[in-house]
């Protein structure tokens, strides 16, 4: 799957059984920025930490490695997220 938020995008691969927070933990390695402090979105809807991808339709079927899922990351300024994620 790619995430994008601006002009930052990050490939990652993870199992359709994966938490959300499992995702953003992937994430916080990378960004530095705790997943309380990360909004995920599909189709600028948020994505729950506590339900797994394939509850949004992402599995081996609708994210292959040459067509990846595509999910938007939003980052909390002080107090509130900003929604300029691509």
């Amino acid at each position: 799957m790619v995430v994008r938020r601006k002009k930052t995008t990050i490939h990652l691969s993870a199992k359709e059984t994966s938490l959300v927070l499992e995702v953003k933990k992937m994430i916080e390695g990378i960004l530095k920025v705790k997943p309380e402090d990360q909004m995920l979105l599909k189709h600028q809807t948020e994505m729950d930490d506590e339900k797994t991808l394939s509850y949004y339709n992402l599995n081996s079927q609708t994210a292959r490695a040459h067509t990846p899922a595509t999910l938007g990351l939003c980052l909390r300024d002080p107090g509130r997220f900003i929604m300029n994620y691509l």
